[in-house]
């Protein structure tokens, strides 16, 4: 998709972070852009921010992880815009990535979040707007966010887990296209360390979870402000994004040199066969 002017966008995780990034540079690209969040407050902040230069936005409150929502927000950008052409699959929250959690440690409401929320948003997100993109059949591009965690290896997270599926769920995409000839464009966003809030998404945790204690809550927050400190401006993973679409590139890294290392080390323990390290 070389010209993405007047295409529609349907981005989720939209409020802020990447997600906020990529409806901005997609608006600058002349896309008209749905922005789908489950935080209302500042999803509506974020809109009115960008609607005073770029008209043809409208936020959309959602939760991902719940089908019939998903089925809303398609029906809503329809109603707004017509015919959607990309949908970027970025919302996503951390869980407790960062306090060191072994695997039975992790429980069962983190488990049960994080992958309804990262996995599940996405696989809503594709039984949703893919038919739809196969019925009015204009060339389109499916953007899902994964993450270096979902290529390499290392401890356990809940986190980590849900973007390696991710990622595998976006290379079987790959081939479902193209195996059908369909005029669909994949990526895979894979983000190192980015300027975002994603550490504390626990504050988006569902009423009936207590996923972290109060305690952990601020050890997550200073872990998050590290990796904001350090981290590549969300802004260029958004000019990112609209390249790849436009290359039709499927595996997009923020930080080449530094995740591939980490990429070759895991694909040398499976096919030489030696213990991960």
């Amino acid at each position: 998709m070389r010209h993405l002017s007047n295409k529609t966008a349907v981005v989720t995780g939209a409020a802020s972070g990447i997600g906020l990034a990529i409806s901005e540079a997609l608006l600058t690209s002349g896309a008209n852009v749905i922005m789908a969040d489950v935080e209302e407050p500042r999803l509506a902040r974020a809109c009115d921010r960008l609607a005073a230069s770029h008209p043809r936005v409208a936020p959309f409150r959602a939760d991902i992880a719940d089908p019939e929502q998903v089925q809303a927000l398609l029906a809503f950008s329809i109603s707004q815009f017509g015919t959607v052409h990309i949908l970027c699959n970025n919302a996503g929250v951390s869980g407790t990535i960062g306090l060191g959690k072994a695997a039975w440690e992790i429980s069962a409401d983190e488990w049960d979040w994080v992958l309804e929320v990262n996995l599940g948003g996405v696989i809503n997100g594709l039984r949703t707007f893919v038919p739809h993109m196969i019925h009015h059949g204009e060339p389109s591009h499916i953007v899902n966010t994964s993450s270096g965690h979902g290529v390499t290896t290392g401890p356990t997270s809940a986190y980590a887990i849900s973007k390696h599926a991710v990622t595998r769920l976006s290379e079987g995409l790959l081939f479902d296209v193209k195996n059908r000839n369909l005029p669909i464009g994949v990526t895979v966003l894979i983000p190192g360390a980015i300027g975002t809030d994603i550490m504390a998404s626990v504050r988006n945790q569902p009423d009936a979870c207590a996923i972290v204690t109060e305690g952990e809550a601020k050890k997550l927050e200073a872990y998050g402000d590290g990796l904001k400190a350090r981290g590549l401006p969300a802004a260029e993973v958004g000019n990112m994004v609209v390249k790849a679409i436009q290359d039709n590139q499927f595996f997009l890294y923020t930080h080449p040199e530094q995740q591939l290392s980490g990429v070759n080390q895991r694909f040398a323990h499976l096919t030489e066969m030696t213990n991960p390290a």
